[in-house]
């Protein structure tokens, strides 16, 4: 999946990313804390990582344009 900026003769306007979230699964062992440090090395809005009730370790991290990336793991 690549998450680029759009071209400006699209002329996307208003808000991007209201109500988007998009799920993630990682697989590798310790890769969400990789993901965590990653983010917050770039200055990025993240919240969690949380362990959920149904067994897994989410890290919601948002982009500059609102999108949310959920980053799952098993627990």
């Amino acid at each position: 999946m690549y998450l680029v900026t759009p071209p400006p003769q699209l002329k996307l306007e208003g808000r991007r990313g209201t109500g988007v979230l998009v799920g993630l699964r990682a697989e590798a062992p310790h890769s969400l804390d990789e993901v965590l440090l990653r983010a917050q090395s770039l200055g990025a809005a993240v919240d969690g990582p949380t362990v959920q009730p149904w067994y897994t370790r989410e890290l919601i991290v948002t982009d500059p344009d609102g999108y949310r990336l959920n980053f799952i793991e098993p627990a």
